[in-house]
């Protein structure tokens, strides 16, 4: 499953049914209390209770895909997350002690 990351307790998986976020590019297109700031798109999220600090964060260079075809493409900043099993783990034993 897929999983859109940005603060503790604001981190949204596909299951979760929220309207507006292209989940291709992790976009979130007309929600607004996603709209702006720092997020992160996970392609492969295997729990359904994730938090930011689960993962490990990247940033790549992308062509913008609504730049027009005529024209030179623009890079945009994405950043990319890639789940972290032991970051996981680490967390929910700390939890388990508190």
């Amino acid at each position: 499953m897929k999983a859109l990351i940005r603060n503790t307790g604001e981190t949204v998986t596909e299951t979760d049914g929220i309207d507006g976020i292209e989940w291709t590019t992790g976009a979130p297109l007309t929600n607004p209390s996603w709209a702006g700031g720092a997020y992160a798109l996970c392609e492969d999220c295997p729990v359904g209770d994730p938090e930011p600090q689960d993962f490990d964060i990247s940033e790549v260079q992308v062509p913008d895909a609504s730049a027009p075809a005529d024209e030179e493409v623009p890079t945009i900043l994405r950043r990319i997350a890639t789940f972290n099993q032991e970051k996981y783990t680490a967390r929910k034993q700390q939890e388990a002690q508190e």
